[in-house]
């Protein structure tokens, strides 16, 4: 649909990443995650005010009860997945129209993709096959400061494993030991790890496996400059996803 208007709600500490990406896409920010009661209120009164009756409808692809609540006070027409597709049932009750039901076992953007389908197939009658899904790109990062750490460092591209020690869940984070042993076992194998981190409870970290191992540690880096380091690295080894 080239002459619809399109806005993508995202947590703000998000949004950046989708920033690189969708280029024809407005981002909205909220903040809803973690938040206690009080601002919950606040932040959902805000929407309310500025949105009321602006979009003529709205896809849920997160299924979840927060993000179809919030639907609520976006538009009358909201549409997510099917009840058995969901990630908390109960959200299901707050869609005015729902898709059909999906197989769990594709990979999570074919199946955002299937419920795109189902909108533009039910709305505008427009055959999914005949959509040419693309992914752009408008990362602009000349990786100046990058090639001048793997200058510093004597490393040229492709000459070295980036290892990120970092996790947003606890259950996604490796230990101290286990991590030293990725280590002592990339080095063994001719590998040069260097240590990735985002925020300053993984820089602690990094330091700590730093001084243990004799490893370097990238400096602090932005979604951009992470992406242009992925491209110049061997491979990456990380347990959660960096966003």
């Amino acid at each position: 649909v080239p002459e619809a208007e399109i806005s993508w709600f995202v947590e703000k500490s998000n949004a950046r990443l989708l920033e690189c990406f969708i280029p024809f896409v407005k981002i909205e920010t909220v903040s809803l995650k973690g938040k206690p009661l009080g601002h919950l209120l606040t932040e959902i009164r805000r929407i309310r005010s500025r949105f009321r009756n602006y979009f003529h409808m709205v896809l849920d692809f997160q299924g979840l009860i927060k993000s179809a609540l919030l639907s609520v006070f976006l538009s009358s027409h909201r549409v997510g997945f099917h009840q058995k597709n969901l990630k908390e049932g109960v959200a299901g009750r707050f869609y005015t129209d729902s898709a059909a039901p999906l197989d769990e076992t594709q990979h999570i953007i074919r199946k955002n993709i299937s419920l795109a389908d189902y909108l533009l197939a039910e709305q505008f009658q427009i055959v999914p096959s005949q959509m040419d899904v693309q992914y752009p790109d408008q990362i602009q990062y000349d990786g100046t400061a990058n090639q001048q750490f793997l200058d510093r460092h004597h490393l040229k591209d492709r000459e070295f494993i980036i290892l990120n020690i970092g996790g947003g869940w606890i259950t996604k984070i490796l230990s101290f030991q286990q991590n030293l042993e990725i280590i002592n076992a990339l080095k063994k194998n001719g590998f040069t790890p260097v240590l990735l981190w985002g925020n300053n409870r993984e820089k602690q970290s990094a330091k700590a496996i730093s001084e243990a191992s004799g490893t370097l540690m990238f400096d602090f880096l932005s979604f951009s400059e992470l992406f242009d380091m992925i491209s110049r690295s061997r491979f990456i080894i990380t347990a959660d996803t960096l966003a």
